[in-house]
């Protein structure tokens, strides 16, 4: 059976399972992993076998005909429901309610650095990328570059039958990778953020309650019941 050939079928057959009109360029290739990377408008699946080609495609399909984020594959995913106070001028801390033998995490940070403790003891949970991102640094990270990032888009979006405000914001120094942000229009409550690394989603987040306060002297955010979703 010649991989490539069978690839191209299985190209045909999932995006049009998903109902998906996107016809850029699909890559696939071996290796020991199931990943999906978007470069340009070149889409590259790898994965060990052609059952994990076909779950890579049709994943990345739904992903590019709802206009999202390429998903991580391969991966394990963690959800997590947590509450957090933020001033932007000294530090957070985040705590983590949800799941149960999770509650009480708490996630601690000012002067650009983070800190995870659970009972007591610091943690590590190790990083998202090359760059040394971690977890914990997920959320520290989104909301400095929704504070003060570079915007790269913008533009007006409809979901589940309302109209909300999409923003791309790319990564400053060594971390590379981009943040999506989606907002309210009007007050611009974040209603889900997600950040990528070369072109994978690694950190999905969904607020069911933002608030923050802006004056002069000190920006705060709110968050009650943030869900966070990651690897």
């Amino acid at each position: 059976m010649d991989w490539n050939q069978t690839c191209d079928r299985l190209r045909n057959r999932m995006f049009a399972l998903a109902r998906c009109p996107w016809e850029e360029k699909v890559e696939c290739v071996q290796g020991p992993v199931l990943t999906a990377a978007l470069e340009g408008d070149v889409l590259t699946i790898q994965a060990p076998d052609l059952s994990g080609a076909a779950r890579g495609m049709f994943l990345s399909a739904c992903a590019l005909r709802d206009h999202q984020p390429i998903p991580a594959l391969g991966q394990k995913r963690h959800i997590a429901s947590c509450g957090m106070m933020v001033d932007m001028s000294r530090g957070g801390v985040m705590t983590v309610k949800e799941p149960e033998n999770l509650a009480g995490t708490v996630l601690t940070w000012s002067d650009g650095e983070t800190q995870l403790a659970f009972d007591g003891a610091e943690l590590d949970t190790g990083a998202l990328s090359d760059s040394g991102l971690s977890p914990a640094d997920a959320m520290p990270t989104i909301l400095t570059a929704c504070q003060g990032g570079e915007i790269v888009d913008c533009c007006m979006e409809e979901q589940a039958g309302a109209q909300v405000l999409h923003g791309t914001l790319d990564l400053d120094g060594d971390q590379g990778g981009q943040i999506q942000c989606w907002f309210q229009p009007d007050s611009y409550g974040l209603l889900r953020a997600e950040l990528s690394q070369d072109g994978v989603t690694v950190v999905t987040m969904k607020f069911s309650d933002f608030s923050f306060t802006d004056d002069r002297s000190m920006r705060v955010f709110g968050i009650n019941n943030g869900k966070l979703t990651g690897l």
